[in-house]
């Protein structure tokens, strides 16, 4: 009787633990399958903010290599007005 009894817990816990790991593996997959979307998801980001970074860095380098032309050109302009109000004096 007794050695029936430690038979059936035996089956008993041997079933319980293949539901437990098996719930275990599908909890599992659940976590990853939503954690590989997310990731992904900050890869998109991630590559669009690269892009908008390269833009805006592109931008600043167009200005700054055209803003010394600029630069000049409001430096002649106040150049001639200044030499003119001295002329008017």
């Amino acid at each position: 009787m007794l050695e029936d009894t430690a038979y059936v817990t035996g089956i008993i816990r041997d079933i319980l633990l293949i539901f437990v790991l098996v719930f275990i593996g599908v909890a599992l997959f659940v976590v990853f399958r939503k954690l590989s979307s997310i990731l992904e998801s900050v890869d998109s980001t991630l590559k669009s903010t690269r892009e908008v970074a390269d833009a805006i860095s592109e931008r600043f380098s167009e200005s700054s290599s055209s803003g010394g032309g600029v630069a000049s050109g409001i430096g002649k302009v106040l150049s001639f007005l200044l030499r003119r109000s001295r002329a008017d004096s």
